[in-house]
């Protein structure tokens, strides 16, 4: 019977430093499913480490890290045969909100028996560039507010200077949203295209999405002033925006949209529209089982 073989990548500055003060909690459990573990260095060397992970054919890679380290690591491994384990540490957590994962000592006990759930993710093509999420894309002023936060990314109160400032430039962008047969041409601050239920650290942006239904959920968010939007944010972060009456929901497989709207995926901005977005079911394994869901579970 073949060696079961796992790898670590660990960013030990996710979370402004703090996956690096967490580590030495969580470093004799990894340890004991591995001796193989990697420090990341710089923006995406996380994909480089995961890629020769695949290569290598480790079955499993536990990941010490933020949102965005998860996110370099599914670049590489997403519709791959092998399983991560994500050991959140970093200031927004939004992908494991998402999940309702247990710990880290359940995560890694699930890793090394092989339990895990199938989910879905989100695939962006993009000019002659892909790019997968786990949590949101958003067009608009959501991407505003991430041009100011990853530019200020030592900053502390990053994310709400970034509201103030777009807030503050606030515009609507005329964005052709296809899917289908269908045309909508929209005057619009803000379009969320969701995979997970949350973004922004705990802002609940899509509270009906499920990482297992093949499906994404896209909010569309009209017209509205600066002391309107204002008023709304609170409603973002329990997600009752959405009942909102101009802010109108669709649930698709497949989208494209067109216009001059910046675009940030799970926090990275990724430049101007256009985009093609759509979802990819089934197409990562995540170690344990994920409560409140269907996913195909092994």
């Amino acid at each position: 019977m073949p060696e079961i073989r796992f790898k670590a990548i660990v960013n030990p500055v996710a979370g402004s430093g703090s996956s690096l003060h967490r580590w030495p909690e969580i470093k004799d459990m990894v340890q004991k499913i591995t001796s193989d573990i990697s420090y990341t260095t710089s923006p995406g060397h996380a994909t480089l480490l995961a890629a020769e992970a695949v290569s290598a054919g480790f079955d499993g890679i536990i990941i010490v890290g933020g949102d965005g380290t998860i996110n370099e690591v599914v670049q590489a491994t997403a519709e791959r045969d092998i399983i991560i384990a994500p050991l959140s540490s970093g200031t927004g957590s939004d992908f494991m909100r998402s999940l309702g994962l247990p710990d880290a000592h359940e995560i890694l006990e699930s890793l090394a028996s092989g339990i895990f759930t199938r989910i879905d993710s989100g695939l962006m093509e993009y000019g002659n560039r892909q790019r997968r999420f786990l949590n949101i894309m958003e067009a608009g002023f959501g991407a505003e507010v991430m041009l100011y936060v990853n530019s200020h990314r030592r900053s502390r109160g990053a994310f709400n200077t970034g509201v103030i400032r777009s807030l503050w430039k606030l515009r609507t962008y005329g964005i052709t949203l296809r899917y289908g047969t269908s045309v909508l041409e929209l005057e619009t601050v803000e379009v969320v295209v969701a995979n997970g239920r949350y973004f922004g650290g705990g802002m609940l942006a899509s509270p009906d999405s499920s990482l297992t239904d093949g499906m994404l959920d896209i909010h569309i968010v009209g017209g509205m002033g600066r002391m309107e939007l204002l008023s709304k944010l609170g409603k973002l972060r329990n997600g009752t925006y959405i009942s909102d009456r101009k802010v109108n929901t669709y649930h698709l497989w497949e989208l494209s949209m067109e216009g001059n709207a910046p675009m940030e995926a799970d926090g990275e901005n990724m430049g101007t529209l256009p985009v093609t977005v759509r979802a990819v079911p089934h197409s990562l394994s995540i170690a344990g089982k994920i409560s409140g869901n269907s996913g195909a579970e092994s």
